[in-house]
């Protein structure tokens, strides 16, 4: 199904730039492939989005492998120390 839809996209993105496709009909269209897009995302909630840490890259990963990861990340005590205090407000207040 993804292939699908990105052959779909591509396809689409072509023909807009390329053959002059009027503007109204390649809203109408990117508006359905949105729509199929945000329901196939609730459909599947084991998926989660999420920016890569360099570059400017969306990633869609299994929800269960990522939290995984993360949390054998967060035991590595040589990177990671766990704070007896929340430091959100801190933070908040700082003027950046």
């Amino acid at each position: 199904m993804k292939s699908n839809f990105r052959n779909a996209a591509i396809s689409k993105l072509f023909d807009f730039l390329h053959k002059k496709v009027e503007r109204k009909n390649f809203e109408m269209e990117l508006f359905h492939m949105h729509r199929i897009t945000c329901q196939s995302c609730q459909e599947h909630s084991e998926i989660i989005f999420t920016n890569v840490d360099k570059g400017n890259v969306t990633v869609a990963l299994n929800r269960d492998s990522y939290v995984e990861k993360i949390e054998e990340m967060l035991q590595d005590h040589n990177t990671y120390i766990l704070s007896e205090h929340n430091p959100i407000n801190k933070i908040e207040k700082m003027d950046l």
